[in-house]
């Protein structure tokens, strides 16, 4: 007998400006999902205007995916982006730790599907990319620090 491949989907998003971007990935998780023969229907999980500086297990939709995967529900975890996971270097390494504990393997879209974390290649893939991702956030904080610090000092209205 075939035993179902169960998968779950996740998606976030930063802030409510980024109009239809969960839908978005919403629908490219779910084509992937059937592509691959993931049987995803009792496991999606969503955050809106949650930054990726807080660690999934402190967002309510990733307590709700961390739940699952800790009940042995799911075997695939599929994201649309590496930093949808978040953009923090260590809490994603933390997480990928911890899924890999799981026995759940990770499926991020924009690299191809499947990476293997098994192996020293794929860990450093993945060590670089989110560093690369935590590097990201930072100069956007720092954008928007400059920006304030600029209408502050022009006795600009902030808020």
């Amino acid at each position: 007998m075939n035993t179902p491949k169960i998968a779950a989907l996740y998606r976030r998003v930063s802030t409510d400006h980024q109009d239809g971007s969960l839908e978005t990935q919403e629908s490219r998780l779910a084509d992937y999902a059937k592509l691959m023969g993931f049987d995803h229907s009792q496991h999606e999980y969503s955050d809106e205007a949650t930054s990726g500086g807080v660690a999934i297990w402190e967002r309510k939709g990733g307590r709700a995916l961390v739940a699952a995967i800790q009940a042995g529900e799911i075997r695939h975890l599929i994201v649309a982006k590496l930093d949808r996971l978040g953009r923090s270097a260590r809490d994603f390494h933390n997480f990928l730790h911890w899924i890999e504990d799981h026995k759940v393997t990770l499926h991020i879209m924009d690299m191809g599907g499947s990476i293997c974390t098994t192996d020293g290649a794929g860990k450093l893939l993945l060590g670089v990319l989110a560093l690369v991702a935590e590097f990201e956030r930072d100069l956007i904080r720092s954008r928007i620090k400059e920006r304030l610090d600029f209408k502050f000092a022009k006795g600009q209205l902030i808020g």
